[in-house]
């Protein structure tokens, strides 16, 4: 990444165009999950990493400036001050059920 969150941030491209997950064929994500996991212990060992983020944005809302899917390999280390994600208060009663039925009613398989 030019931009790297910590150093060492990589980033998986695959070679076939795809705006995003959404638009990404069964067997790309499959490809890439298969070289995000051989980069990743390289990293680990490379780099003697504790853990790491895998991280993917997908559309603007969510972050995404580059419009062909890629994954993000965040090297992480228990100093480095990053937070993903701020505290935030749980579903209201019922609210999460709600949520889960409207996703499965969409779900096909």
């Amino acid at each position: 990444d030019i931009r790297p969150v910590s150093l060492g941030h990589t980033l998986l491209v695959p070679k076939e165009h795809a705006t995003d997950m959404l638009d990404a064929t069964p067997t790309m994500l499959q490809e890439l999950s298969v070289a995000s996991q051989k980069v990743a212990k390289a990293m680990v060992a490379g780099l003697e990493l504790p853990g790491f983020n895998l991280a993917m944005n997908n559309g603007s809302v969510a972050g995404q400036i580059i419009f062909h899917l890629h994954w993000h390999l965040i090297p992480r280390h228990p100093s480095d001050g990053l937070k993903l994600w701020p505290a935030r208060a749980p579903y209201p009663p019922g609210e999460a059920e709600k949520i889960a039925e409207k996703i499965k009613a969409s779900l096909t398989l």
